[in-house]
């Protein structure tokens, strides 16, 4: 026989194995091992490293309420300041004086206030995408590395 004769030989026998047995065409078939332990050890890096973001957020979040509160509490207080120097002043021009100089300051202090809310939220913004950027790169060597492994296994 002829080379070319043989391989259709061959597929002619191989058809009618795989016609009485489905099975017989993926037996010798070899699966890829999988490292089980090196992805689960991927998976807990990308679990720790959110875990890690999230606190750091939820610290961020924290500074910041403690911020609101602290701002809020001094507008109190100024206002009640505010409202005894009216009351106490003897003319409606001194009141006005009064109410003008207080709101001036307010305006400052919510203007302050806001931007240091404003810096913590983008320092926080900035953290949280160095940390997931940092992370996924890292991750993606790893699952690099992972493929390449198996790649050499087989």
């Amino acid at each position: 026989m002829i080379k070319g004769e043989n391989i259709m030989a061959d597929q002619a026998n191989s058809d009618k194995k795989t016609q009485s047995n489905p099975f017989e065409f993926f037996k010798d078939m070899k699966m890829p091992s999988i490292d089980y332990e090196a992805l689960l050890a991927i998976q807990r890096k990308n679990l720790e490293a959110l875990a890690n973001t999230q606190k750091s957020t939820m610290e961020a979040i924290k500074t910041i309420a403690g911020l609101h509160q602290e701002y809020t509490k001094n507008a109190i207080e100024q206002a009640n300041q505010t409202l005894k120097q009216a009351m106490s002043a003897k003319t409606l021009e001194e009141q006005m004086k009064v109410h003008g100089e207080a709101v001036k300051a307010g305006f400052q202090d919510w203007m302050k206030h806001t931007q240091q809310v404003g810096k913590h939220w983008t320092e926080a913004g900035k953290n949280f995408h160095e940390d997931m950027g940092a992370s996924v790169k890292k991750n993606m060597k790893d699952a690099q590395a992972f493929y390449e492994k198996a790649k050499k296994a087989h």
